[in-house]
């Protein structure tokens, strides 16, 4: 992940991430199992604090934006 929250406009980038939502996710094949979920609610935390480590604030958190990649959330 890449940003300028000092540019005009400020931006941000980050890794293209191979993978549904979580939203398609639990639509498709239901609840996650709990070691899953565990495991994805540890790896979201650990994007929002690298989000936030850079000064900035994720606006738009939810399950539809919530990339599910084989190494865990992005």
């Amino acid at each position: 992940m890449d940003a300028d929250t000092g540019a005009d406009p400020p931006w941000s980038a980050s890794a293209y991430v191979p993978g549904p939502s979580l939203e398609a996710a639990v639509r498709r094949h239901g609840p996650l199992p709990e070691r899953a979920l565990g495991l994805s609610v540890s790896g979201l935390a650990e994007g929002l604090v690298a989000v936030h480590e850079r000064e900035m604030v994720h606006r738009d958190l939810k399950p539809g934006n919530v990339l599910l990649a084989a190494d865990g959330p992005g």
